[in-house]
C-alpha cells in the first residue's frame, strides 16, 4: 500500500512538474544511509532521529529546490506527517539569495514550495546571516517565512552532531 502511494505521489509529481529530471527527485532519497527501501529501491521511510536536515552540498537554487521536493515527497507518503520538529533546511551558500523579496520573481516556484511547507510545518528553513551580510543583504528583506541562524555550517555540525539530526 505504502509503495502504491509513493508511486502515485511520484507520477502526481512528474506530472506537476514537467521537465525535472526523475534522479533529481528520487535518487538522492533513496540513497541515504540509514533509510529503508523495500521492493525495487522504493524508500519506507526514514530512520528514527529527534529530527531530519537536507543534505545541501553544491549550494545552488537547483539543489535547494530538490531538497523542497524531497520533504514534500516525504510529507505526501506520510513518512514527516508525525514527526516534530519540521525538517530543517539551513542554506548558507550563494543560494540564500532565492529568500529575498527581491529575488522572488527570480525563483517563484522554489519561494513559493518553501512557503507552502513552512505553513504546513513540513521544513524549518534557517539562512546564513553570514553568507547574508557577505552577499550584501539586509536581513530585513528576507520572505518572512524564513529564519536566521549566525553561521550555517555550524548550525549544520550543531544539529548532526549534537542533536542527532539525520539527513534526509
Amino acid at each position: 500500500m505504502r509503495r502504491g502511494l509513493l508511486v502515485l505521489t511520484f507520477l502526481l509529481f512528474q506530472w506537476s512538474f514537467p521537465g525535472v529530471a526523475e534522479e533529481s527527485v528520487t535518487e538522492d532519497v533513496i540513497t541515504l544511509p540509514g533509510w529503508t527501501t523495500g521492493l525495487n529501491g522504493v524508500p519506507e521511510g526514514p530512520p528514527e532521529a529527534p529530527g531530519y536536515l537536507a543534505r545541501l552540498e553544491l549550494n545552488t537554487a537547483k539543489e535547494l529546490l530538490g531538497a523542497l521536493k524531497r520533504a514534500e515527497m516525504l510529507f505526501f507518503d506520510g513518512s514527516f506527517q508525525s514527526q516534530l520538529p519540521p525538517a530543517t533546511i539551513v542554506v548558507h551558500g550563494p543560494e540564500v539569495a532565492v529568500f529575498f523579496k527581491h529575488n522572488y520573481h527570480k525563483h517563484k516556484e522554489l519561494v513559493d514550495l518553501a512557503a507552502r511547507l513552512s505553513a504546513f510545518k513540513v521544513v524549518d528553513i534557517r539562512v546564513c546571516e553570514t553568507r547574508t551580510g557577505v552577499l550584501g543583504y539586509d536581513l530585513d528583506a528576507l520572505v518572512p517565512f524564513v529564519g536566521t541562524v549566525p553561521f550555517g555550517p555550524d548550525e549544520v555540525r550543531r544539529l548532526v552532531e549534537d542533536e542527532g539530526y539525520l539527513y534526509f
